[in-house]
């Protein structure tokens, strides 16, 4: 419940400032509008766009009149055409009569799109999913699009990635998509506690996708408050080994070596190096297929499990040359691990 509530204060607080832009984007079409008119008094009422902010959305939508229907055909047909030009002045007569009127934004988004303007194009479809906010693919195809074009407008687009995605929260907070979304984003632009909260909610969700295990275990390293955080990463990691473990050997595809040493970087970034040591120990005695000697878990006075060759562990009552292959022990411990651990 707790969770939700935060989930639900972080939405809001995107919400208003997406309902913010929104209040200036209207305000940018009724200056528009009233230049394309030669008026000085680009008024609310007057030109067919909301009263008031534009934070309180758009009213129901309703269906285009016969002349609207009509115009955004002929729209159609220019656009397909490709007379971008007669297509974006028909476009915003359709704009001057209703601005309202959702399928003149997304159109009008396409023509920019096809003339090369990605930043107005945006800007229109963000119009267009305005006027349907409880459409939460609408609000995600602009969260896409904007990533898309991340490069024209790096802190902008990433910005406005980020509120959409809060707005398709805010239509349904549980779309996982919308939620993986918004906490990639946040890592990128370094809110760091806000991708932890959204990552942890994606994993109740998908617990064994080892790509959403790393950010989160990268946003915890990084996080500011890295002690307090970094146990969440741990947990998930082992929640993910865990059900690894349960697989036969040859379903797994590719030895996840590499997420062993983040695991055990996590236990000693907080001080728990005999958990660390512990861990590498054991997940690695089962990537090399030797899970059944657990009685090394129990050999904590030195590694001579991990020794090149017998000597050492023939001394050792629970061992037995010969059953399993030489290359299981010192020769296949990755030498990254070695260094980490001391070995």
């Amino acid at each position: 419940m707790e969770r939700q509530q935060d989930n639900a204060s972080d939405a809001d607080s995107d919400l208003e400032e997406l309902e913010g832009d929104i209040a200036k984007l209207d305000e940018t079409v009724r200056t528009f509008l009233a230049d394309q008119r030669g008026e000085n008094d680009p008024s609310p009422a007057a030109r067919g766009l909301p009263r008031g902010k534009g934070a309180r959305g758009p009213r129901k939508a309703a269906k285009p009149r016969g002349d609207i229907t009509a115009r955004l055909s002929k729209v159609n047909q220019a656009f397909l055409s490709g007379d971008y030009s007669l297509a974006l002045d028909l476009v915003f007569e359709v704009i001057r009569i209703n601005a309202e009127t959702h399928q003149a934004w997304t159109t009008l988004s396409s023509i920019f799109r096809e003339q090369g303007d990605m930043g107005k194009s945006l800007s229109a479809m963000v119009y267009a999913a305005h006027l349907r906010p409880k459409d939460v693919n609408g609000w995600l195809q602009c969260a896409s699009f904007a990533l898309e074009n991340v490069a024209d407008d790096e802190t902008g687009n990433l910005n406005t990635a980020r509120l959409c995605y809060s707005a398709a929260l805010r239509a349904d907070h549980t779309n996982i998509d919308a939620r993986l979304g918004k906490g990639l984003v946040c890592h990128r632009q370094g809110h760091l506690a806000a991708a932890i909260s959204d990552y942890k909610v994606v994993l109740e969700h998908r617990p064994y996708d080892l790509e959403i295990v790393r950010k989160l275990a990268e946003a915890c390293v990084d996080n500011k408050q890295a002690e307090a955080a970094v146990p969440s990463a741990i947990a998930a990691y082992k929640r993910f080994f865990d059900h690894e473990r349960t697989k036969p050997q040859m379903e797994i595809m590719e030895a996840p070596w590499h997420d062993i040493g983040i695991y055990v970087e996590l236990f000693a970034s907080t001080g728990r190096y005999q958990e660390a040591i512990q861990e590498s120990k054991s997940l690695s005695r089962w990537l090399l297929g030797r899970a059944a000697e657990e009685y090394w878990d129990q050999w904590t006075s030195d590694d001579r499990e991990w020794d090149m060759d017998d000597e050492r562990r023939a001394a050792v009552s629970n061992f037995t040359a010969g059953v399993w292959s030489p290359d299981s022990y010192g020769q296949s411990f990755p030498w990254d691990l070695r260094a980490r651990l001391a070995i």
